[in-house]
C-alpha cells in the first residue's frame, strides 16, 4: 500500500506494534486508543508547513513517523494534541545525522520546544532536543496537566531551563481531576549538560514513574521534587557528575514538608505538601562533581513543618563521601503489578542500562557521555543500534 503524508487506517486492520513501556504511563498505547488512527509521515524538516512536524502534531488520533533524519529549527513551540504518538525511531539512517533533533530557529528565541498542556494518551520516542544553554529561558519538553503520557529514549541537552519538566496544570482549564500531572512515565532517556536537568513541581502530582534515565553533568535537578507528590518511583536511574558547571551543584533533591502556596492571589498549588517516594536501585556517581556529598539533598522549607513524606530508600549506590540516606517507612510504597518496573540490581545497572539508553542514533557526545559513566565499571563493547 502506498500512501502520500498522511495515512488513514483502522487499529482492526493496522495494529501498532506493541512497546512493553512499563510504570504508571504504561497503560496508554498513544493515538492507538482511538478507533481510528491517521499515520503521518513527516517528509519536511522545515518549521511548519506540509509534512512537518508541526502539522502532523496538529490533530488528535495521529501515529507520526519520519521518512527524514535531521534536525528541525523551530520558530515557536509545538503543542502536541491528545491522543499522539511520536515516532523518532522511524527515522531513517542518515550519513551525518541522528535521528529527528529539535532545536531553536536562533539562540534570542525564548520558546519551549515541545509543550504537552491538558493532554492524555501521548507517546514520544526517539527525540532529541537541544537548547541553548542559556539557564535563561524555557524549558525543552514540558508536562503541563497530564494524564497517560510517556517518554521514552529521549534525549535531551543545554536546556535554557528544564531538559524535561513536569509541573502546574491543577485546576486548569478542563482538568477537573485533583491531580495535576498523572500517570507519567519517563524512561530510557538522557538528559545532560543542564542547569536544571527536570523539575516535578507545583502539582499536587500523582504516579510518576522515573526509571533508567541517565542524568549527566547537569549542575542540579537530577531531578528535584517539591509540593506534594503522591508515589513517585525513582528506580535504576544513573545520576552522574552533578555541579560541574558552576562548582556547586546536588543530584536527588526531595523536599520536606512544602505545603500550599498562592501565587497572585489567584493560583494555588502543592496539595499537603509531603513527597511520597521510592528510590530504588540507582547508582550515583559523583565523578569530577565539587559536591559529592549532594548526592541527594533534602531541601528545608521555611513555610512547611521540616518533615519529609514516605520516603523508601534501597539498594542505591552513592560516593564513598556521601552518608546513605535513612527511609521514613518500613516497607517501599505499593504499587500494583500493572505499573512494576522490573529492576536491576544497581551494581549490575550501569552494564545494562548504557547500552539501551536515549534514541536510536546516538551522536559522538552522547556516545562520549556513555563512556565517561562506563568508565566507572569496565570497557563498552560495540552496542547494536537500538530498536
Amino acid at each position: 500500500r502506498i500512501c502520500g503524508a498522511v495515512c488513514t487506517v483502522a487499529i482492526l486492520f493496522f495494529p501498532m506494534t506493541v512497546v512493553a513501556y512499563e510504570g504508571f504511563g504504561s497503560d496508554t498505547s498513544g493515538a492507538y486508543e482511538c478507533a481510528e488512527v491517521t499515520t503521518f509521515h513527516v517528509t519536511s524538516l522545515e518549521d511548519s508547513g506540509p509534512g512537518t512536524l508541526r502539522d502532523a502534531a496538529s490533530s488528535e488520533c495521529r501515529h507520526i513517523v519520519f521518512d527524514v533524519a535531521g534536525t528541525i529549527f523551530l520558530k515557536d513551540e509545538i503543542k502536541v494534541k491528545s491522543f499522539t504518538t511520536i515516532d523518532g525511531a522511524t527515522a531513517p539512517e542518515s550519513d551525518g545525522e541522528y535521528g529527528i533533533t529539535i532545536r531553536k530557529f536562533g539562540a534570542d528565541k525564548d520558546i519551549t520546544l515541545m509543550e504537552l498542556v491538558l493532554v492524555n494518551d501521548v507517546i514520544i520516542n526517539g527525540i532529541r532536543f537541544i537548547g541553548e544553554g542559556t539557564d535563561n529561558g524555557k524549558d525543552s519538553l514540558s508536562l503541563i496537566g497530564c494524564d497517560r503520557v510517556v517518554v521514552s529514549h529521549v534525549s535531551s541537552g543545554y536546556a535554557d531551563d528544564g531538559a524535561i519538566d513536569i509541573s502546574w496544570g491543577w485546576g486548569w482549564g478542563d482538568n477537573d481531576s485533583p491531580w495535576a500531572n498523572r500517570n507519567i512515565t519517563v524512561s530510557y532517556s538522557i538528559l545532560h549538560d543542564t542547569a536544571k536537568a527536570m523539575l516535578i513541581k507545583y502539582g499536587p502530582h500523582h504516579n510518576i514513574s522515573l526509571h533508567h534515565n541517565l542524568f549527566a553533568r547537569n549542575r542540579e535537578r537530577n531531578p528535584q521534587i517539591r509540593h506534594q507528590v503522591e508515589t513517585l518511583e525513582f528506580v535504576n536511574n544513573i545520576v552522574y557528575e552533578w555541579g560541574v558547571q558552576d562548582g556547586w551543584g546536588y543530584g536527588l533533591r526531595i523536599a520536606r514538608h512544602d505545603p500550599d502556596q498562592n501565587l497572585s492571589g489567584s493560583l494555588t498549588f502543592g496539595g499537603d505538601g509531603y513527597i511520597d517516594m521510592n528510590v530504588v536501585g540507582n547508582v550515583f556517581i559523583a565523578g569530577k562533581s565539587p559536591t559529592p556529598k549532594l548526592a541527594i539533598q533534602f531541601l528545608n522549607i521555611d513555610s512547611g513543618n521540616g518533615d519529609l513524606g514516605d520516603l523508601y530508600f534501597e539498594d542505591n549506590i552513592y560516593p564513598p563521601e556521601f552518608s546513605a540516606p535513612s527511609s521514613t517507612i518500613a516497607q517501599p510504597l505499593a504499587v500494583s503489578d500493572a505499573y512494576k518496573v522490573t529492576t536491576q540490581a544497581a551494581d549490575k545497572l550501569p552494564m545494562g542500562l548504557l547500552d539501551s539508553v536515549g534514541p536510536k542514533y546516538r551522536t559522538p557526545e552522547e556516545m562520549e557521555i556513555i563512556d565517561l559513566v562506563r568508565g566507572n565499571f569496565g570497557p563498552r563493547p560495540n552496542p547494536p543500534i537500538l530498536d
